[in-house]
């Protein structure tokens, strides 16, 4: 790291104060000698700091500093890095600072969701301290919460889970693996700890039928596997219940060739909840990428900045199955851009065939 006025090399193991320090005698010698004034700047490597959390992660009785701190920013958004100081305020630990999004030690705000540190703490009653953060999520769907645990003087990834309720109306909430569950109660964000493995938390619900989603807020409690619910600090609201939509599943349009030939066209960018299916497994081929999109455009309403064209083609379940029937075209350059996430594509469908092409 090099000072923001001399450009000499700094230790980025020193205590912030002692980098500080140095910087600010940097500025002060600046105006004696020059006659101007200069700025001191403090280093970028904890520059924008969104989270701070204090822990004693060693158990030795001292407390340790957790924070996340913005370091880049791409189109998708920014993107933020963890960095641990001890007590003294002297950096022990830095995690990675690449523009990864799959990358389970990155966090960030983005356009398909935040994903940033909520809580930092004993989650589980085995004496070790977990950092918890929500998985990016862009609609009313159940939270999935990636959990860190510090051992061995660094933050690893411990699990990507999320805490439904089960059974519907126990009051417990039990860590499980994504699923096919998408109604019903779940923890949607924790809001801090208080003490013996108790947390003040926001629990979601959506039930089939229901006009919007109720919101609430509780004090979970450690249970068997999971929470449980000791105290309601804001009760849920009573759902209202509206006409049932469900997924048209008519009959697949594809039969029916129109005029022109076109069954839908279509542009939209691939985000990250594309890469993955319900069950939380990272897809590898163009095809089943391309209809996770369109259930999650249809099903989830999930959007993107780039997504432009509202066809209706693919609403139907039936329809979306034709991303594993049909041929698709595209070029090889593309289908890799598609497969690593980001991409931006052209989707044109016909009768017999898809075809894949980048923006003109």
């Amino acid at each position: 790291m090099r000072c923001a006025i001399c450009q000499n090399n700094i230790d980025e193991t020193a205590s912030r104060t002692a980098r500080l320090t140095r910087v600010a005698l940097c500025a002060l010698l600046t105006v004696a000698l020059c006659g101007v004034p200069a700025i001191a700047q403090e280093p970028d490597d904890d520059a924008q700091p969104t989270a701070s959390f204090s822990a004693d992660l060693n158990g030795d009785g001292q407390t340790e500093t957790v924070k996340a701190a913005k370091f880049g920013k791409q189109e998708i958004g920014d993107f933020y890095g963890l960095s641990v100081y001890d007590a003294s305020d002297k950096l022990i630990w830095k995690g990675p600072r690449t523009l990864d999004t799959q990358d389970p030690l990155i966090f960030g705000s983005w356009d398909f969701g935040v994903s940033l540190p909520e809580v930092v703490a004993d989650i589980d009653g085995d004496g070790a301290v977990e950092l918890v953060a929500p998985a990016p999520v862009s609609d009313v769907s159940p939270v999935t919460f990636r959990v860190l645990r510090w051992q061995d003087d660094a933050f690893k990834p411990v699990f990507v889970k999320r805490l439904m309720e089960k059974p519907a109306g126990s009051g417990l909430y039990p860590w499980a693996k994504p699923g096919e569950d998408y109604y019903g109660r779940w923890v949607s964000k924790f809001l801090g700890a208080e003490d013996n493995q108790k947390f003040k938390v926001k629990i979601t619900e959506y039930q089939k039928g229901q006009e919007q989603a109720g919101l609430g807020t509780a004090v979970i409690a450690l249970a068997e596997k999971g929470y449980k619910v000791e105290r309601w600090i804001k009760p849920m609201p009573q759902p209202t219940a509206t006409e049932q939509k469900t997924e048209t599943e008519t009959p697949s349009a594809a039969v029916k060739s129109p005029a022109n030939g076109v069954l839908a066209e279509y542009m939209c960018q691939i985000g990250d909840e594309d890469l993955r299916n319900t069950a939380g497994e990272r897809l590898k081929t163009v095809r089943d990428i391309l209809g996770q999109d369109r259930a999650n455009f249809h099903r989830y309403k999930i959007r993107h900045r780039r997504d432009i064209g509202e066809e209706t083609f693919f609403a139907s379940a039936n329809n979306r199955q034709m991303f594993q029937a049909a041929p698709i075209e595209c070029p090889n350059k593309l289908a890799n851009w598609i497969i690593q996430g980001g991409a931006i594509v052209e989707v044109t469908v016909y009768p017999g065939k898809i075809v894949v092409s980048q923006p003109r």
